[in-house]
């Protein structure tokens, strides 16, 4: 009987660091750019790999002790019960799809600029293509993540290099234009800390790899995030907040773009259907979700149920112009997640009497960044609120088919 394809390291760390790497991530390096002076933006993103090196480490012992593809919905139910662990991983995983939505939309927008094609035809065109990816298997999945994603970070080092190269004296690491204060640099490394979002759903991979894999791939991604995004910050400086249009530059950036929107989204599919699949063996979704197709290797069903969700998010996102509230909304709910995860950390199973306050204390920090996020969003607030809304009703709504269901067995196992 042939065995079952386990992922390689490269292939783990690339399914992090690719998911991590979107294409509105340039949005995010555009705006520490304009933010702060570059010596005070790579500090930024300096503070944010560090708050994430202990992340991984924190999810790293979670998948270690509960190895499940389910993620934090299955740490969060160990340790508040199967109804909490939907309120934490529903406004995520809702999130993520909304996301990827948006990658979709960049990249319709980017290939509008030299394709006499609708934006919003590529946009859907370039999901569909992204999903097929992912259900010709995990093997070609994951191969197809690694290659990509090799090719983004050296592109994008590459590109800043040449940047750099064609105009040394531009580069300042301070700048009277863009003075850093306290609220400035805190609001810069909550930025930051945004561009890193999405490198932990490698611990839905953990049943298809040893778990001692999948922590070091948690470890390696952030490093490798930081020093492409310290790169790019750079090359930022060095071409005065944009790259020159000219040469062979556009052709840079817009494969650029394709490669970041397709390792994000594919590295989005292939980790949310592990966790709908999961979700569905414990009945919180459709039972049929949880099949997994042998012959790919994959929850084919939950796969498919993913693509109309996302499609219906690029037309919403698309019509309401709710670009820049994705953005917002999607930060909050990670600092949330992750905060969860280190509070998660102190309560049985997983709690072995080490020292936790490096936890709590950053747990306060995510939550007040989270918060900052909001209170900043400025014409985006009532959107943000809106969308942060509908993605905690998902989670209460699926907690409450969860009790439903149970209450029902209950019921019917009483003589």
């Amino acid at each position: 009987m042939k065995p079952a394809y386990r992922p390689g390291l490269l292939a783990l760390i690339a399914s992090s660091v690719g998911t991590a790497m979107a294409s509105v991530c340039a949005l995010g390096l555009v705006t520490l750019h304009n933010m702060l002076p570059l010596g005070w933006s790579l500090a930024a993103i300096a503070l944010a790999y560090l708050a994430c090196r202990h992340l991984a480490r924190v999810f790293a012992h979670l998948a270690e002790v509960v190895p499940s593809a389910a993620g934090l919905f299955a740490y969060s139910a160990r340790a508040w019960g199967a109804a909490a662990g939907l309120m934490v991983i529903a406004p995520y995983a809702v999130l993520m799809l909304m996301l990827g939505a948006l990658e979709s939309l960049v990249v319709g927008a980017v290939l509008g600029l030299v394709i006499p094609l609708p934006p919003m035809a590529m946009a859907v065109a370039f999901l569909l293509v992204s999903w097929a990816f992912c259900m010709a298997g995990l093997r070609l999945g994951f191969r197809a993540q690694t290659v990509a994603t090799l090719l983004l970070v050296i592109g994008v080092v590459a590109g800043a290099v040449a940047l750099s190269c064609g105009a040394p004296m531009q580069i300042a690491m301070d700048a009277p234009s863009r003075t850093a204060t306290v609220t400035t640099f805190a609001a810069a490394t909550g930025q930051a800390l945004f561009l890193f979002m999405g490198f932990e759903l490698v611990c839905t991979h953990v049943e298809a790899q040893r778990v001692d894999r999948v922590a070091r791939a948690l470890r390696a991604a952030p490093l490798v995030l930081a020093v492409t995004y310290g790169a790019a910050m750079i090359g930022l400086e060095a071409a005065g907040g944009a790259p020159p249009m000219s040469g062979a530059m556009p052709a840079l950036v817009v494969s650029l773009c394709l490669l970041a929107s397709f390792t994000s989204i594919n590295g989005a599919f292939l980790g949310l259907a592990r966790l709908a699949s999961a979700m569905a063996s414990q009945r919180v979704l459709p039972g049929p979700l949880a099949k997994v197709h042998a012959a790919s290797m994959l929850p084919r069903r939950a796969l498919t149920a993913l693509l109309p969700a996302t499609l219906a998010f690029v037309v919403a996102i698309d019509a309401a112009g709710l670009q820049g509230a994705v953005l917002r909304a999607a930060a909050v709910a990670a600092t949330s997640l992750y905060a969860v995860a280190l509070c998660a950390r102190g309560r049985a199973p997983f709690h072995r009497g080490e020292n936790r306050c490096a936890d709590r204390l950053l747990a306060a920090i995510l939550a007040a960044v989270g918060v900052g996020v909001v209170l900043d969003a400025g014409d985006d607030a009532a959107a943000v609120m809106a969308l942060l809304a509908l993605a905690t009703t998902a989670g209460a709504a699926a907690a409450f088919r969860l009790r439903s269901i149970r209450r029902e067995i209950a019921l019917a196992q009483t003589p």
